[in-house]
């Protein structure tokens, strides 16, 4: 019996745990024969004729789908399908996006069997009874089949060879459950996922040593609430920096609440980027707070952001959602100040997807939230927030990712960000006004290159008209900067109306030929020998006369920016070269 679990993920950089847990606990524990098991990992961006080949071409007996709200459609397609091509295989589906409405997922999928819940112990059961002749006569699998709760302690650990997820990001499980029961959530069930179960710590220790040995770029944690026992949290953070790498990154989603002083301190006291730490904001609304079943104090949240960004070496993402009870564009707006002001690397803004199974799903109607009623079951309006609105906001969230999370628009937005403050204005009127800006000139239905991208920038400042000669001088050193802090800049934008006078090019020339900053600068032994000009063609120096941090006109500094030395986000290594010294 040969058994294919396959899975379709969002991009070529995520993997899927999913399947390699299923796989490996049955192999690890089945007391009888459950023949061969394979697995199959695809993305969405791949046609799905050529993923219904792949699978087929095996001529699989049992098939496994993993579903989930971003890939449900495709397994659809795939399942059906199959069916088709091979109509005496087994369909095996399995989880959440199918965990709740199992009767109807069946139907959807064509599917022989629906895996309710965890899966590990009842699909390693499933194949033993295929095996032997002996098909459950049920469709749906859960508890009541056999146990769907495992000891975690007895999954093996499924990272064994690294070249398989080179450039991906490696996700890792120390936890199932949550202490929580946010209503957009699916552990908002009652009695879902209770209590908390841990991998035991020396299983942890173990794990994370395998990751640190193999200088694995990115480790991401899908413990619902890495932090629920502090102590528990406090002592794999110590250990992590204790065994540090210098490489590896850790990324784990966190309950600011529960962030206390010994772990907030440990996390300060860590090395740079060795920490990347997700907090969902979601609202600062009171009456959304509530009606959603969180329990966030701004305040102390404000105070917590503050503490871990005291030391400049924690990347924090924060999130929010759109389109919760109670909360109208207006209370929107004043979450999304909030937010901003805190300064996180990332300010991820959601819209609110009714989950099946989820509290939000029972509480829809009361609320006036309509939704689609295809994935991701995404709000379109609610008595709070009428559709226009909504759409309002796709515009905010599709220029803040655009400007504010890809990281390359730093020293230019907060020239922005001033430049609004100076006339009253916020932070989300600035993207709003930026939002409308992009449909009004048709920006947001075509994808624009980097230097584009500034010059829309340049547009909508000359339109706001909000800056003075000066000012809009301090924001094209601003665009200078930003561009030469990714990459070697290839060309400007025409409005900078700037090249390098010789004179520049000449002291930059001199600058490279000196031993001395050559032994500070440029460590790897390949440049210590390397032709002036050939290192002018490829590192940069920007010469300003005034800060950018305030647009004040200072005495001439440079900045040289070396791209072989990168941050998780792409900025290369500056080093600020002050007056005189070039």
């Amino acid at each position: 019996m040969k058994t294919i679990l396959t899975a379709v993920n969002a991009k070529f950089i995520h993997s899927n745990p999913a399947v390699h847990c299923l796989k490996e606990y049955a192999l690890a524990h089945h007391s009888t024969p459950i023949g061969e098991i394979a697995i199959a990992e695809f993305t969405i961006n791949q046609q799905v004729e050529y993923i219904i080949s792949k699978i087929a071409s095996q001529k699989p007996d049992v098939i496994g789908l993993s579903c989930y709200i971003w890939n449900c459609e495709y397994m659809k397609k795939i399942s059906s399908s199959l069916r088709r091509i091979l109509p005496t295989a087994i369909i095996v589906i399995g989880g959440p996006e199918v965990s709740y409405h199992c009767d109807k997922a069946l139907i959807d999928c064509h599917a022989n069997y629906c895996i309710s819940g965890e899966g590990e112990e009842i699909f390693m059961q499933l194949l033993q009874d295929l095996y032997a002749g002996n098909a459950p006569k049920e469709s749906i699998l859960g508890a009541g089949y056999s146990n769907n709760s495992v000891d975690l302690g007895e999954i093996p650990f499924i990272y064994n060879d690294m070249s398989a997820y080179q450039n991906r990001i490696v996700y890792y499980e120390t936890s199932r459950g949550c202490p929580f029961r946010c209503a957009y959530c699916l552990s908002s069930i009652k009695g879902h996922d209770a209590p908390v179960r841990y991998l035991p710590m020396e299983r942890v220790k173990s794990d994370l040593n395998f990751f640190l040995s193999n200088n694995v770029r990115q480790v991401k944690f899908v413990d619902r609430t890495f932090n629920c026992d502090k102590a528990r949290a406090l002592e794999m953070i110590e250990y992590i920096k204790a065994h540090d790498n210098g490489i590896t990154n850790f990324h784990f989603e966190v309950a600011a609440e529960l962030l206390d002083d010994a772990l907030i301190t440990a996390l300060q006291q860590s090395r740079f980027e060795l920490f990347q730490l997700e907090i969902g904001v979601q609202s600062t609304n009171p009456p959304t707070l509530k009606a959603i079943n969180r329990f966030t104090d701004p305040n102390k949240l404000q105070d917590i952001i503050s503490r871990l960004q005291k030391n400049k070496n924690i990347h924090l993402h924060l999130d929010l959602i759109a389109g919760l009870p109670y909360e109208s564009i207006t209370e929107f707006a004043a979450s999304f100040n909030f937010v901003y002001s805190l300064k996180p690397q990332q300010f991820q803004l959601g819209f609110l997807k009714v989950l099946a199974g989820s509290a939000m799903e029972q509480m829809a109607k009361k609320h006036g939230i309509v939704y689609t009623d295809y994935p991701p079951y995404e709000v379109l309006f609610t008595n709070d927030l009428p559709f226009e609105q909504v759409q309002r906001l796709k515009s905010v969230e599709n220029v803040l990712e655009l400007y504010y999370n890809s990281g390359r628009f730093g020293r230019t937005l907060s020239c922005l960000n001033h430049l609004y403050a100076q006339k009253n204005r916020t932070a989300f009127e600035l993207y709003d006004s930026l939002g409308k800006f992009y449909q009004k000139n048709g920006y947001a239905d075509a994808s624009q290159n980097l230097v584009k991208q500034y010059d829309i920038l340049h547009e909508f400042l000359l339109e706001e008209n909000i800056a003075d000669e000066d000012e809009m001088q301090w924001f094209s050193d601003c665009v200078r900067y930003d561009i030469s802090s990714h990459e070697k800049p290839k060309r400007m934008p025409q409005w900078l109306n700037f090249t390098h006078s010789k004179a520049d090019h000449d002291r930059i020339l001199n600058l490279f030929r000196n031993p001395e900053f050559r032994l500070t600068h440029f460590t790897d032994s390949e440049y210590q020998n390397a032709d002036s000009k050939q290192l002018i063609r490829q590192f940069e120096v920007q010469f300003f006369t005034r800060d950018l941090s305030t647009g004040a006109n200072i005495a001439e500094y440079a900045c040289f920016f070396h791209y072989d030395h990168k941050d998780l986000y792409g900025n290369a290594q500056m080093t600020l070269l002050p007056h005189g010294s070039i």
